[in-house]
């Protein structure tokens, strides 16, 4: 539903994507040559991540037919509609795993950054994006602050909690970062307006 929505208001957001590729590459002991985008959409990540990353290629998961678009525009270098342990069981690695907006959506993020965990090169990193529970935003709208998402979102995650799963994937935190995305207050306000002109539940 509402694709071509969905694919314009992610090819607006480049200030966020060129904030996650800089604080990776801030994070790793050298260029990505091989990462995977887990969920990725149409993609549009790993295209702002080539302009910034040419040498780096990106290859993207979803299991939607989105990656397949992705794929045919020339955004990523190859499409994964498989989960990511049937990715590992073929042998790939990466030196990047990302899963931007992805853990929320999942019925077991445990074991889910444990696959993640498999695919990765010996100087591999897994980059998580996720909205966070605590957050002033969420406290000030209530009901009302769009990341509650139900029921798409099924897992939010604190700090605390995301520590504990990457320790138990054998995975260690090098850095947290917490950033206000723009839009807040407009998605509040479209919540109550869908939810008013809504004839059902």
């Amino acid at each position: 539903m509402n694709a071509e929505t969905a694919d314009d208001l992610f090819a607006s957001t480049h200030n966020l994507y060129t904030s996650r590729i800089q604080a990776i590459a801030a994070t790793a002991a050298s260029r990505p040559a091989q990462w995977l985008d887990v969920g990725c959409g149409y993609a549009h990540f790993s295209l702002e991540g080539r302009r910034r990353l040419p040498a780096t290629r990106f290859e993207g998961l979803d299991r939607s037919e989105s990656v397949d678009v992705a794929l045919a525009r020339g955004w990523i270098t190859r499409a994964w509609k498989q989960g990511m342990n049937d990715v590992a069981d073929a042998g790939e690695r990466f030196d990047v795993v990302s899963l931007f907006h992805y853990l929320e959506h999942t019925q077991h993020p445990a074991d889910e950054l444990r696959a993640a965990a498999r695919l990765l090169t010996d100087t591999g990193c897994v980059a998580i994006e996720i909205p966070n529970p605590r957050c002033w935003l969420g406290g000030l709208l209530g009901r009302w602050w769009f990341p509650w998402f139900q029921p798409q979102h099924q897992h939010l995650l604190n700090e605390a909690a995301v520590r504990r799963l990457f320790a138990a994937a054998g995975l260690e935190a090098i850095a947290v970062t917490y950033l206000m995305t723009d839009g807040g207050f407009f998605l509040a306000v479209a919540v109550e307006v869908c939810r008013l002109w809504s004839p059902g539940d």
